[in-house]
């Protein structure tokens, strides 16, 4: 009689990760920390000053301003949120936020252009209004360099100029590409 042995062999892993959320303080002093700073002081002035005057709601290109402020004002915040907190390197790291951050930036340029515009057209006479549209005008400006900023940052140069090198091998090759 032949005896019959089995063997069985278990394995279990387990893998936890942990997140760490720590308060960055030092992004608050770069160039994009204060950029978005000031964006999202100057968007919650526009959109306050622009709510403060009641009849605001009557008006389609009112109500289209203040959905544009806030909507900027909004969504800078949560920026501000996940980038003093850290949550772009830890929770999501995955995902692009130099190409998200250009992006953005330049829908809310546009869409701060275009509110303050609207704001604009209504403003005669109106304190509140004016400096609505004022700050709105601003916030544009600064949603601009921000593009810039992470223009820069996300591929290391703004502009790319073409210099004529001094012995060409052949007429296709003539200039070299040059950062500035």
């Amino acid at each position: 009689m032949k005896q019959r042995t089995t063997t069985t062999t278990t394995i279990s892993t387990t893998t936890t990760s942990q997140v760490t959320i720590g308060v960055n303080v030092g992004f608050l002093t770069t160039p994009s920390g204060i950029l978005i700073i000031v964006e999202f002081v100057l968007t919650l002035l526009a959109w306050t000053l622009l709510v403060s005057v009641e009849w605001y709601v009557r008006e389609p290109s009112l109500g289209f301003a203040a959905f544009g402020f806030i909507f900027s004002w909004l969504i800078t915040l949560g920026f501000f949120i996940v980038f003093v907190f850290g949550l772009h390197e830890s929770t999501f790291a995955n995902l692009p936020w130099g190409m998200i951050q250009i992006f953005c930036n330049l829908v809310f340029a546009l869409l701060c252009f275009i509110s303050a515009c609207c704001v604009a057209a209504n403003a005669s006479g109106w304190s509140n209004l004016q400096a609505s549209c004022a700050f709105g005008f601003f916030a544009t400006i600064f949603y601009a360099i921000s593009v810039l900023v992470s223009f820069r940052k996300v591929y290391g140069r703004l502009f790319v100029r073409m210099v004529p090198t001094s012995q060409p091998t052949h007429e296709r090759n003539r200039f070299i590409v040059q950062s500035l």
